[in-house]
């Protein structure tokens, strides 16, 4: 399918998908039993806290609540809270907007009652909480794609310079603390004038010791690992800007939440061409019923004899914002190629095999990831291609065509190939034949 098409579907779909999230994850406050019956003028309340609940009603108390949509006429809030005399005090009006709407009551010295009392149940939301306790009205939204690691929870507060710290460990968490510590990040942007990461740790005499800052670069190499000791010891990891993007990242080995889970691994290459001249391609098959966004996926390569068998010796990632949509396939051909390949094409890549050059499909990053498919392998030169379903040098001079009943990849290239056309997972075609691209 041609890039414009396949853009045009791409944001039906995200619009589709959008629709049915908004849907299912709003309440309006009419709608939600977290509320209970205020006066005329104030008929739904929140209640924070009341004097039956002792020394706990002296805390600070919040609600937060995120307003997607307002009536005609707008809506307002108010505190309720008792006084140290025991009267009650009514706050001001405040008039609700869109987006995020707070109010803290601060902590006091006696028992009392706080309430929100809200002058509308016609007020729709998507998320609210009372005193850190997310209502269950609404179902949570899911964590976003991306965030910036000022939006991600996971940082605490650091030094004017390094305002955004990990915390990877302690010297409360004893022995623990002894071991190697790593985090790894996948940046999908970065500021204009960049970022860098540093490492804060204490040493075996208690001194405090700062490593020298590292740039932050785009991409899943941002990883490091502070060695294990044999003292307790603190180790974090401080950042220098919190406008650095993210997909990914992880503590420990423990995956953030701030961004949406890895997404299992699902494609696989379903073609391959070595054509005459430049009229090489491959394409990758998407057989599910979701979109599936290429940037958690990449295709590094080898040349003919690699310096470092079962290495890659080349990192080749997809076009940024890449996808391929359900049941669909996705196309990288040589920009050169025939007029007829690169209608199909949704992507161009210059260095594509002569037949001797390994592929592999993988789902991570370049600091993490496994192999999920092969076109040929990095394990050493194959002389002038590798031979396929019984066909000598099928990857040279001929297209490849995965057979039907193939529903995923294959890790083992040896078996991919076959020895004859029955135990093959391709079907080796002529040079030059293009019918089945796309």
């Amino acid at each position: 399918m041609k890039n414009f098409t396949k853009y045009i579907f791409a944001l039906l779909f995200m619009f589709g998908q959008a629709f049915n999230a908004s849907a299912q994850t709003t309440s309006l406050i009419s709608d939600c039993n977290d509320f209970v019956s205020g006066p005329t003028a104030w008929p739904y309340v929140l209640v924070a806290t009341t004097l039956a609940d002792g020394a706990a009603s002296q805390a600070s108390q919040t609600f937060t609540m995120n307003v997607t949509s307002l009536p005609s006429g707008g809506a307002n809030v108010r505190v309720f809270k008792t006084t140290a005399n025991g009267g009650n005090f009514f706050g001001n009006a405040v008039a609700l907007t869109l987006g995020t709407n707070s109010i803290t009551v601060s902590a006091v010295t006696f028992d009392r009652a706080v309430k929100f009392q809200f002058s509308s149940g016609g007020v729709e939301f998507d998320a609210l909480s009372l005193n850190g306790v997310a209502s269950d009205c609404v179902d949570p939204l899911p964590p976003p794609p991306t965030s910036l690691i000022s939006d991600c929870g996971d940082f605490a507060s650091g030094p004017t310079a390094w305002p955004y710290v990990l915390v990877a460990t302690t010297i409360a968490d004893g022995a623990s603390s002894q071991a190697s510590q790593t985090f790894t990040m996948n940046i999908t942007s970065l500021p204009s004038g960049g970022a860098n990461v540093r490492v804060y740790k204490t040493t075996a005499n208690g001194s405090d010791f700062f490593g020298t800052p590292v740039a932050l670069t785009v991409g899943g190499s941002n990883t490091i690992t502070v060695s294990a000791v044999t003292f307790d010891r603190t180790v974090k990891f401080q950042f220098s800007s919190g406008d650095v993007e993210f997909n990914a990242l992880s503590l420990n080995g423990v995956a953030s939440g701030c961004v949406a889970p890895f997404p299992a691994p699902v494609l696989f290459f379903s073609e391959y061409a070595e054509g005459t001249s430049n009229n090489k391609y491959f394409e990758v098959y998407n057989p599910t019923s979701d979109t599936v966004d290429l940037s958690y996926y990449a295709y590094p390569s080898v040349a003919n004899a690699p310096s470092n068998p079962g290495t890659y010796e080349y990192w080749n990632d997809f076009d940024s914002g890449a996808v391929v949509l359900p049941n669909d396939v996705y196309v990288v051909a040589h920009p050169s190629a025939d007029a007829s390949i690169l209608a199909e094409a949704d992507e161009t890549h210059v260095y594509l095999s002569n037949g001797d050059d390994g592929y592999g499909l993988i789902h991570g990053y370049q600091s993490s990831y496994v192999v999920i498919d092969w076109l040929g392998n990095w394990d050493g030169d194959p002389g002038s291609g590798w031979d396929v379903a019984g066909v000598s040098n099928g990857t040279k001079d001929h297209t490849l065509v995965r057979k039907c009943d193939v529903s995923s990849g294959n890790t083992d290239w040896t078996t991919s190939a076959g020895t004859d056309s029955l135990n093959s997972e391709w079907l080796v075609y002529p040079q030059n034949t293009w019918t089945y691209v796309g």
